[in-house]
């Protein structure tokens, strides 16, 4: 599907997109969350997100599990004074989900093994030789077997 520019202007541009029904439902999210935001603690302001609402179903985002919590809290009175709006007035229940982002610039350093040895497969054969307990003398005992190099 190709889409030919005929419009000038940004606005008239987007009516004609054939993505306009989903740039509509964002814009119709963000004048959803805009309303709910001044609602609620100055904590939760600004990492709430709406994902969704439909059918009375209000369906919220969160980016910390505190803050999930802190809204879990606060829900009852939330839904008191979303239902005072007349964007929610249909409003039966608010579902609270936590989403963290993506915190791609912290990388992990692989964990370097240490290498079996000679040494520590003579102290596990030691450890295997003192030890009353048959089955664990003789897992020591493989385990030895598995450390020379």
């Amino acid at each position: 599907m190709k889409f030919k520019l005929k419009a000038k202007n940004f606005k008239s541009l987007r009516r004609e997109h054939p993505l306009n029904p989903v740039f509509a439902q964002a814009d119709y999210l963000r004048q959803l969350e805009r309303e709910i935001d001044p609602l609620l603690a100055k904590s939760l302001q600004g990492k709430v997100h709406v994902m969704r609402y439909d059918m009375g179903e209000l369906h919220l985002q969160v980016i910390t599990s505190i803050g999930a919590t802190q809204l879990r809290f606060a829900q009852r009175q939330l839904h008191k004074n979303l239902l005072k709006s007349n964007s929610f007035n249909q409003l039966e229940k608010i579902n609270i989900k936590v989403r963290h982002l993506p915190n791609n610039s912290i990388k992990r350093k692989p964990r370097i093994a240490n290498p079996p040895t000679a040494e520590s497969a003579e102290t596990l054969l030691s450890m295997a030789e003192q030890i009353d307990h048959k089955e664990l003398s003789e897992a020591l005992a493989r385990l030895a077997s598995r450390h020379r190099p």
